[in-house]
């Protein structure tokens, strides 16, 4: 009995500098910016709200309540959540 056996090239998706398309550096340098600028916000937020709420006294704690947060979020991300 005679197999039919098929050969494939091999594929090579990635362009020979590691992206995959064209525009992949540029895509991923405005995703950074985003992010950098949201995050920005959101920490400029977090310190006016925290000295809001808690006063000198105990925004500190609040501020360290916030940390604890964004670490617990980020350690999800890094898992795939």
């Amino acid at each position: 009995m005679k197999k039919n056996v098929i050969k494939l090239k091999n594929l090579i998706e990635a362009n020979p500098d590691g992206t995959i398309s064209p525009d992949e550096d540029k895509q991923m340098e405005e995703l950074l910016s985003h992010i950098e600028e949201s995050l920005e916000g959101i920490l400029y937020e977090a310190e006016q709200e925290t000295k809001r709420i808690g006063g000198s006294f105990r925004a500190p704690g609040y501020k360290a309540q916030v940390l604890k947060l964004i670490e617990k979020m980020v350690g999800e991300f890094e898992r795939g959540y």
